[in-house]
């Protein structure tokens, strides 16, 4: 299995581009968030942990993270597969890519997204999701009227974790990691650099021409999410 790993701040596009991906090349796509949101619809007791990490702008417990991590990647049976939002740190590295090789798994690609500040700040208070399906879209002007094009619902609600405050800690947390993951992924020859602040489609057309040619058809939909 060959493994596709987005990195990026807050608001960067990751979330966005993976998805472009996953459908583009009909792979499976493995996002934390959105791992890690299931739990706490479902709410269970691990669901109750993330809550609370998550309102106050941490990150929740990595051993619990792990768990919920490989379970759900042991359901995953293909060539390929996307993730996003795992591993965030260099810390985290060695255990990620314990779980990976007990599933005969190797990093083909690690693309970050790099947006200035400046940029971020602003693309996160546009962003809201969809409170039906929890599907990510920026919306510019207030009283702005969208439909959801996953589930067509119309109510639209910001992120807990994008609230001012904990926004503020999750680019001090991103900033204090990053670094030594980016030099972790170049040193392996695996990294892949991009300018976040292009448009959607060009960066999906960029990240598309530097993986390792397969069989595929290429599509590329029109998503208005910023996450």
């Amino acid at each position: 299995m060959e493994v596709v790993i987005f990195l990026g701040p807050p608001g960067s596009g990751k979330g966005t581009q993976a998805r472009l991906l996953s459908r583009s090349l009909k792979i499976p796509l493995m996002g934390m968030g959105d791992l890690l949101r299931n739990e706490i619809n479902g709410q269970t007791d691990r669901g109750q942990k993330i809550q609370k990490a998550v309102d106050s702008g941490e990150m929740p417990d990595w051993s619990l993270v792990c768990e919920i991590f490989e379970e759900n990647l042991m359901g995953i049976h293909s060539n390929r597969i996307i993730f996003d939002g795992i591993p965030r740190n260099s810390m985290q590295i060695p255990d990620v890519m314990d779980i990976l090789k007990r599933r005969n798994a190797s990093v083909e690609k690690a693309i970050f997204l790099n947006v200035p500040e400046t940029i971020l700040s602003q693309r996160i208070q546009q962003r809201f999701q969809c409170a039906q399906c929890g599907t990510s879209y920026s919306i510019k002007e207030e009283g702005e009227t969208i439909l959801c094009n996953i589930c067509q619902g119309s109510n639209f609600v910001r992120r807990n974790d994008d609230q001012q405050e904990a926004m503020k800690r999750r680019f001090r947390v991103y900033k204090e990691s990053i670094s030594d993951l980016i030099g972790y992924y170049k040193d392996n020859n695996v990294l892949l650099e991009l300018d976040g602040t292009l448009p959607i489609d060009m960066v999906h057309r960029s990240i598309l021409s530097h993986l390792n040619p397969l069989d595929y058809s290429v599509i590329v939909p029109i998503i208005k999410s910023t996450a």
